[in-house]
Parts: C-alpha cells; sequence; structure tokens
C-alpha cells in the first residue's frame, strides 16, 4: 500500500496547483484529440491543413 505524499503545501495552494495541471493535461489531450480526428477527416492531399484548421475550429469548444 502507497502512503500519501505529506511533504507537499497544504490545502488551497495545493488545490490550484492539482487544478492547474489537470487543465494543461486537458488541453493538450484534446489538441491531439482534435489534430488526429482533423487528419482521419480531411481528404489526401490536405491532411496536415486540414487537421490543423480542425484544432483552431475545436478550441473554443475546450474551454470553460
Amino acid at each position: 500500500m502507497v502512503t500519501p505524499e505529506t511533504s507537499r503545501e497544504p490545502c488551497p495552494d495545493r488545490i490550484l496547483d492539482d487544478i492547474g495541471g489537470a487543465f494543461g493535461m486537458c488541453i493538450a489531450g484534446g489538441s491531439v484529440f482534435h489534430f488526429i480526428r482533423g487528419m482521419y477527416n480531411s481528404p489526401a492531399g490536405a491532411r496536415l491543413s486540414g487537421s490543423a484548421e480542425y484544432v483552431r475550429m475545436n478550441a473554443q469548444s475546450e474551454e470553460f
């Protein structure tokens, strides 16, 4: 069984740090997801530009 890490800061700062890390992972993961989805849905000659455009179009849908 693993013991929890107790050397970190107490509550308010720790919660904000954890939320910031989760938000960053969500932004990065969402961008990768939309890039791959855009690549899949683009025609053969324009996969890179189509996937970048798809990320730009759907970037606002990931924000809170």
